[in-house]
């Protein structure tokens, strides 16, 4: 007779299907941390990304202002008060305050945070004398970071 093999069940159990709970933890723990990484990602794209946005608005105010003020004469007499009577370039020296406001003087409510001033100078190598002048438009964005635009008007014969 020859033997037969039985198999014990208990010694060898057989697994169905499955995970075990530490392999689900494991799995948790990696799915978090991908997560957190990625969402911590994000934030700081959207965070660069808003700064490069108030940086190109910041110039795009600037531009505005200055293409108005290069608009102007250098020589003549000086307009009313308010940017609308403005009439010659040296008048930009005199803005009131530094809210961006739009050419009627009402205050642009989208860019309450950034604030503009302009300089207004007569450069020392132009004979002769106040002939032009030096132009410099600051904005500050909201971050507080300035974006300068600066350019010279020299007065026509």
């Amino acid at each position: 007779m020859t033997p037969t093999l039985q198999r014990n069940a208990t010694a060898f159990p057989i697994r169905c299907g499955g995970f075990t709970f530490i392999e689900l933890t494991i799995s948790i723990v990696i799915i978090a941390i991908a997560g957190a990484t990625i969402v911590g990602l994000t934030s700081r794209m959207a965070s660069l990304s808003a700064g490069a946005m108030q940086r190109q608005q910041a110039t795009q105010i600037a531009d505005a202002y200055m293409q108005e003020i290069l608009s102007k004469p250098v020589l003549g007499s000086a307009g009313g008060p308010g940017r609308a009577n403005y009439a010659i370039v040296d008048d930009y020296s005199l803005l009131p305050d530094t809210l961006v406001r739009d050419y009627s003087g009402a205050l642009i409510p989208q860019f309450a945070n950034y604030r503009v001033t302009v300089a207004v100078s007569s450069p020392p190598f132009v004979l002769p004398a106040n002939q032009a002048r030096l132009i410099t438009v600051t904005v500050s964005d909201p971050q507080g970071m300035d974006i300068s635009i600066s350019a010279f008007k020299a007065a026509h014969p």
